[in-house]
């Protein structure tokens, strides 16, 4: 194909006309060529030269011709990218990959969200073999800042599209170490530390073989809950939603973190905004939820199953804390009745 950004820049044109035409000469170009269709997207993201919001379009469409929201139409455009040559998905690839460490955030985002939707297609046929030592290369800082955060974020994706047995116990190990590296509080730029958690919150899916090893469940949980504190509130909120996870997914290893924990949430929901509120007590909403499944469990004959009685223990300096969430519903009444709030969030827990 000739340079697509006309047709880009063409199919977000105001004038119908314009953009019908445009719209399917691209459709054209996906059915006729896919490869040259995909490339010239690739190449598109990838210049500095173009518009913005036309090399955002381009990874947009790059990442849309990868999926699907039913399942076997997503296979079926997996197997339609597997199809084309292995050398020329290299060129396609290597394109792509210079692009995450665009300066424009906006495309580092877009670059990064392609490169998870690649991973999707190859990684269940062990193909891109090395993609998970590079991307932890790329976080580790050795490209720049820029870069760092941009393979964080990439990481986070890539564990929204595989499954657990996709990956090796090594390039878990890989994931993890990078993510957990890159939200600790010796990282000094926010934009990486907030992708590191949020990568975190996907990684946890693969995770279980290392929460079984005290040392990396202990270093995962320390800067978790390092990061509920951090100076910016999009990372106390990610971390809190982590914390959120780990409840539904590691329950049995809570004991010995769920005084500091305890003492985390409390502060959240009596000192911090509102976001972080919100997630500090949907923490023991979960707790509460999976006791329930467990002591229905228990009840049910079930004889492996492991029971703390967290919620039990906690329950006279919850309550209080939970009540006075239900005075400040004055204090909400101005906002969207339909919208989620401290005190309906205070209420739905002590109703478990």
């Amino acid at each position: 194909m000739t340079s697509i950004t006309p047709l880009l820049l063409n199919s977000l044109s105001h004038d119908a006309g314009v953009r019908v035409e445009a719209e399917a000469t691209l459709a054209r170009a996906r059915v006729e060529n896919r490869c040259e269709y995909l490339r010239a997207l690739a190449c598109e993201v990838a210049s500095s030269t173009s518009p913005k919001h036309a090399r955002q379009l381009a990874g947009v469409m790059f990442k849309n011709a990868l999926d699907a929201k039913d399942e076997n139409k997503k296979r079926e455009v997996q197997q339609q990218w597997l199809a084309i040559a292995n050398e020329q998905r290299m060129s396609i690839k290597a394109t792509i990959w210079q692009t995450l460490g665009d300066e424009a955030s906006e495309i580092r985002h877009v670059a990064a969200q392609v490169v998870a939707k690649i991973a999707g297609a190859e990684i269940p046929h062990k193909q891109w073999p090395d993609l998970i030592a590079n991307l932890q290369t790329g976080a580790s800082g050795a490209s720049g800042v820029a870069a760092k955060q941009a393979a964080l974020e990439a990481l986070g994706y890539i564990c929204e599209e595989i499954e657990a047995d996709d990956l090796d116990q090594t390039d878990v190990n890989g994931v993890l170490t990078a993510v957990v590296s890159g939200m600790g509080k010796n990282e000094t730029d926010v934009s990486v530390r907030l992708a590191a958690t949020q990568a975190l919150n996907n990684a946890l899916y693969f995770a279980h073989e290392n929460f079984t090893r005290q040392n990396e469940r202990d270093f995962i949980m320390q800067c978790v809950c390092e990061a509920t504190t951090c100076e910016d509130v999009r990372v106390r909120v990610a971390a809190f939603e982590v914390l959120v996870s780990i409840a539904e997914n590691y329950y049995e290893y809570m004991s010995a973190y769920i005084e500091a924990v305890y003492q985390l949430t409390v502060n959240a929901a009596k000192q911090d905004k509102q976001e972080v509120g919100l997630q500090a007590i949907e923490f023991w909403s979960t707790i509460c939820e999976e006791e329930i499944g467990r002591q229905e469990a228990i009840e049910c004959g079930e004889t492996d199953v492991q029971m703390f009685g967290f919620i039990s223990k906690a329950l006279t300096a919850l309550v209080p804390m939970l009540l006075e969430q239900l005075t400040k519903q004055e204090d909400d009444q101005d906002e969207d009745e339909n919208a989620w709030n401290m005190a309906m969030a205070g209420g739905t827990c002590l109703g478990f």
